[in-house]
Formats: structure tokens, sequence, C-alpha cells
């Protein structure tokens, strides 16, 4: 899968994207707000309110969406009936994985053209695992509030 217009955070321990030289901490101060998925297009988008430093996401600065075209791979398993409802909205994990099932998935360097999967894990429990032929990120900001 190509990433068009941003790179995920080479740190293991961030959840972040970039993207037009802003960095985007899609764990602290992201909240997810949904996926979308065209089946007739072939096309899945995920979606957050970015809040930077302000105090919660009633005050969003800005919306990203992660958009994935052409679309040859999709799964999502269950949530932790046991974690709060909050936990659902809260981005743990964003990794660039290998497409086979091998206990190690990911890698510490890719090539723009390597086959992969973009694997999202939520504190829920919750993992979504897509794959398609390019991903790329939109930013808009919300405005000031």
């Amino acid at each position: 899968m190509i990433f068009k217009n941003f790179k995920l955070s080479t740190n293991p321990q961030a959840v972040e994207i970039e993207s037009e030289g802003h960095f985007f901490d899609l764990h602290n101060q992201g909240e997810f707000q949904g996926l979308r998925f065209d089946t007739v297009n072939r096309r899945v988008e995920f979606d957050w309110k970015f809040f930077g430093d302000r105090a919660s996401s009633d005050l969003a600065t800005h919306r990203i969406i992660l958009q994935i075209v052409s679309v040859s791979f999709l799964a999502i398993t269950p949530w932790d009936e046991a974690k709060p409802p909050g936990e659902a909205s809260c981005l743990f994990g964003i990794s660039r994985v290998v497409l086979n099932n091998d206990k190690v998935r990911f890698r510490a360097h890719w090539e723009p053209s390597d086959d992969s999967h973009l694997l999202f894990e939520f504190m829920s429990g919750q993992t979504i695992e897509v794959s398609g032929d390019m991903a790329m990120v939109q930013v808009s900001e919300i405005g000031s509030q």
C-alpha cells in the first residue's frame, strides 16, 4: 500500500501521523469519530477530531480523515465489553504490518511500494486491519471555538 501524503511515526511508543509538516498524536490528542466503508467504491475512511493542546475534544482544532482506496482487505475484531465505553474512541496503536499472519508482523524499515496492511488498535481491545492500493490523509481546520 502506498502512503500518499503522510507518514507514521518511527517512534514505536507514539501513535502519530505526520502530514504536511504537522504531527498529529491520535492517542493523546485525538478522538476517533468512526469508520465509514463505501462498499461500492471500495473505500474506507477513519475519522478523528484532533484537539491539540486544548483540554478536550469539544475544543477540537482539526478534523483528520485517513482514507484507504481500492480496499482489498478489511477485518474488524470485537471490543472487550468489560472496558469503559470511552475506550472505543481512544487509539492505542497504528502500525504498518506485513500481510501474513506470522508472529512477527512489524518491520523497522519499509519501502514505499512494500505490500502492507494498516493495523489500528484501540484501548477497548478492538482492532481494525485494512489494506488497499493507497492511503492518504485529509486534514481540515475546524476553526477557533
